[in-house]
């Protein structure tokens, strides 16, 4: 029986695991999943993405998990150590209320008490 080599996955430059000729990480598929997404979820949120493209994504993780995980796993600590380097500078009802002023800036509302 022939044995046959994952053709949809590729090392980047720099040793990380890539959808070939998309530039997607395999850890983000895998995170996808391990976020509770199956493989047609993944398939409708990034469509250009093939489902043979990500279950072989998957494959390799299963085959590569420590260097997959080890990857994730920086991923996380580097989005903690940007969000503590760089917090918000405004909470959510504050940008909303920025947002309302905005509209209410752009479309002011015009009474036209000339009408009959």
């Amino acid at each position: 029986m022939p044995i046959v080599a994952i053709e949809h996955v590729e090392i980047d430059a720099n040793g990380k695991a890539k959808v070939v000729g998309t530039g997607t990480p395999v850890s983000m598929i895998v995170m996808n999943q391990l976020n509770g997404y199956s493989p047609d979820e993944i398939h409708a949120h990034y469509s250009y993405l093939s489902l043979a493209q990500i279950h072989a994504a998957l494959s390799y993780y299963h085959d590569h998990r420590a260097e997959i995980d080890a990857e994730i796993e920086e991923s996380i600590a580097y989005a903690e150590r940007m969000r503590a380097e760089r917090p918000n500078r405004f909470t959510r009802k504050e940008l909303l209320e920025r947002l309302e002023q905005k509209t209410k800036e752009a479309n002011p509302i015009v009474v036209d008490t000339n009408t009959r």
